[in-house]
């Protein structure tokens, strides 16, 4: 049971903050399971009201992460700031002055993701994981970018990095925020389990420090290019101009799109649905393709090589003039797409590029796959993954 903070008299300790306000959270959550997934809702409502800005190749646009958002997180925890501000001081470690531990928020949060991963309930702590990561990103890119952003030396900037860059590996900058995040999280996982005052302090710094390093690392090369006036040049000399601007109009289209259906497709993981329509047009065992596309996106290192598929798969329906941006919700773009897939002995790359993934995924997640040695039942299955893609990006492209 927590003790009073009230009390002037206690003891300081150094686990003031598991004593006093993680019993709190954990009977909550344990009272009320509805709880959960009203939090889990509330991350991916705000990630999905700003999709548009986080799916951006770079840190194009600022976020806000109001006290609205805060709240979601102490009334289904059962806190209050107050509460934290009341326990602080009891902390034989903590000292007034940190200013991103003694963040009620940033408690609360890290001690959630205890209670989460305490109970095994790995959803619920990646979710307050993702929570805690868009809480910080607001004030960082206002740190960096205080005047806002140039989108277009941001393109550029972003175009030109080489792939040491882990942005230029994700491919958004939400998924770069996601992965540095897991890094920490994976690296402090027994701290923020053990869940000392000294433990939380750490998981908490040690992730706002990473994102700060991420950003500040964006930032010197987009100040540079700003200094350099380098800009993403849309506009260039060709004998065909109409032609030319369709492809870079269609480029940024397909950019958009991967984008906001790869962060879709991470955020919520795969439909089931979709899964199994695709399964069965394919005649292969619904179980066997649902087990291999969860563990393809479970693997969060799948991330780039999933918008290089819709990429690919967006470009090949695009390339064409009679297909157009406005019809690939709809059932003319599945049609279009899986006679695209049966086209033989091709040279284009983007359909080289997407057997490749699709065989190497295969391999590495279907154990059904890799036991078979039918040729029919090989390219059944690998079909049946490219259907699912078509289907997720008909399913999420804009109406």
């Amino acid at each position: 049971m927590p003790v009073n903070p009230d009390k002037s008299s206690q003891a300081k300790s150094m686990t003031a903050l598991l004593d006093n306000i993680y019993p709190i959270i954990k009977g909550t959550l344990e009272q009320n399971p509805k709880n959960i997934t009203v939090l889990k809702s509330a991350v991916a409502e705000y990630l999905d009201a700003n999709m548009s800005k986080l799916s951006s190749a770079g840190p194009t646009y600022r976020t806000l992460f109001t006290d609205n958002d805060k709240r979601i997180l102490y009334v289904n925890t059962g806190t209050t700031p107050e509460l934290v501000d009341k326990v602080i001081p009891l902390s034989a470690y903590i000292k007034g002055t940190w200013r991103n531990i003694i963040l009620p928020f940033n408690i609360i949060c890290a001690l959630t993701i205890t209670y989460a991963k305490r109970t095994n309930n790995k959803e619920l702590a990646q979710y307050m994981l993702m929570y805690l990561t868009l809480s910080m990103y607001p004030s960082l890119h206002a740190k960096y970018f205080k005047y806002g952003v140039n989108p277009q030396i941001m393109d550029y900037t972003i175009n030109n990095l080489n792939n040491k860059y882990k942005i230029k590996q994700m491919g958004t900058i939400w998924n770069t925020l996601l992965d540095t995040a897991m890094v920490c999280d994976n690296t402090y996982t027994r701290n923020i389990i053990r869940a000392t005052d000294k433990d939380i302090t750490d998981y908490v710094e040690s992730l706002k420090t990473r994102l700060n390093a991420l950003l500040k690392k964006i930032y010197g090369e987009f100040k540079k290019n700003y200094t350099d006036k380098n800009i993403m040049n849309i506009e260039q000399d060709n004998e065909d101009q109409d032609n030319y601007s369709r492809a870079e109009s269609n480029s940024y289209i397909i950019e958009r799109l991967a984008n906001s259906i790869a962060l879709k497709v991470s955020i919520s993981g795969p439909d089931m649905k979709l899964i199994d329509a695709a399964a069965k047009v394919n005649t292969i065992a619904v179980n066997d393709l649902r087990s291999t596309v969860a563990n393809i996106i479970a693997d969060k290192q799948n991330a780039r090589e999933i918008k290089i598929i819709i990429t690919a798969i967006l470009t090949l329906y695009l390339t064409d003039p009679n297909n157009a941006a406005i019809d690939v919700h709809t059932n003319k773009f599945i049609l279009v797409c899986l006679r695209i897939y049966k086209k033989s002995n091709t040279s284009d790359r983007n359909i080289i590029q997407i057997k490749k993934i699709l065989d190497t995924w295969l391999q590495r997640y279907s154990e059904r796959y890799k036991q078979s040695n039918r040729v029919a039942t090989l390219n059944s299955f690998r079909k049946a993954l490219y259907t699912y893609f078509i289907f997720t990006i008909q399913a999420n492209a804009p109406r």
